[in-house]
């Protein structure tokens, strides 16, 4: 499992994951069975495009790690 930052990290300024990003992702979860799990403040919805983009399914770390959803 990898826990990943969305914002100022994942997602760009405009609040988009690139092309790039979610194919290196994509890849490290069908070649290595990475699951992907994104840490953020956010509410689970406002994540659920991000999710789709990475082909992922729900999963959030959020509040400093208190909460895990998979």
């Amino acid at each position: 499992m990898v826990a990943i930052d969305v914002d100022g990290t994942l997602v760009t300024s405009a609040k988009e994951v690139t092309d790039a990003t979610a194919a290196i992702l994509r890849m490290a979860r069908k070649q290595a069975g990475v699951h992907v799990v994104l840490a953020t403040g956010r509410p689970p919805r406002s994540v659920m495009d991000i999710y789709r983009r990475l082909s992922e399914q729900k999963g959030t770390v959020k509040l400093v790690g208190l909460q895990e959803r998979a």
